[in-house]
């Protein structure tokens, strides 16, 4: 996402017009952490729902300390031997290794209400998913989006990181134009290539 300016807290106001996870997806863990609209997470400041996912949701939040939107995705504790800690520790550790123009950015990570969580770089824009099912794109489009990827997902290659789930609901593209990639949670990186997390179809 750009620069803050003075109408963001306008904006921040109003429905969303895109998502960082899927909006639909398994119910809710009984385990799951519900946070409140206007509670603060750590230093972040939920204001909407932007996606669900099968290890937790996704959020749109205000770093009060920064005065920035990150996307705040939050796990909550423990279950199933421990799998959802253990992944989204991998995910944060994944993306700490990565600083790319074309791969989601992390900000912060921390423990909130015995589960943890994620700030990510908030990007307002649609998934590759959304923009091919509003229509056929233009090769030239086509090109430029696989080159971008392409650029993103060389780039974690070469610090040892393999996203393992790859597909459109995965890749942003931001209202800037720009491409990123997404969602490391079960990438597989140069120290534990052994791991089994295999991925679901999109």
């Amino acid at each position: 996402m750009g620069e803050d300016d003075p109408r963001e807290e306008d904006a921040l106001s109003e429905e969303p017009t895109q998502s960082l996870a899927p909006t639909s997806g398994p119910a809710q863990p009984d385990d799951e952490i519900e946070v409140t609209f206007g509670e603060t997470v750590g230093r972040y400041q939920v204001r909407r729902l932007l996606g669900q996912g099968g290890m937790g949701q996704v959020y749109l939040a205000r770093d009060v300390v920064l005065g920035r939107s990150v996307a705040l995705k939050i796990v909550g504790p423990e279950r199933g031997g421990g799998l959802s800690t253990e992944r989204f520790l991998h995910e944060a550790r994944a993306i700490a290794r990565l600083n790319h123009p074309h791969v989601v950015q992390l900000y912060d990570f921390g423990e909130y209400r015995g589960g943890l969580y994620l700030a990510l770089e908030y990007v307002e824009g649609d998934t590759l998913r959304e923009r091919m099912r509003a229509g056929p794109l233009a090769v030239d489009e086509v090109l430029r989006l696989a080159r971008a990827i392409a650029d993103g997902l060389s780039h974690a290659h070469d610090h040892g990181v393999y996203h393992c789930d790859l597909k459109p609901s995965n890749v942003m593209i931001g209202k800037d134009g720009r491409v990123r990639v997404v969602d490391f949670g079960i990438a597989r990186t140069g120290d534990n290539a052994a791991s089994t997390f295999s991925g679901t179809p999109d």
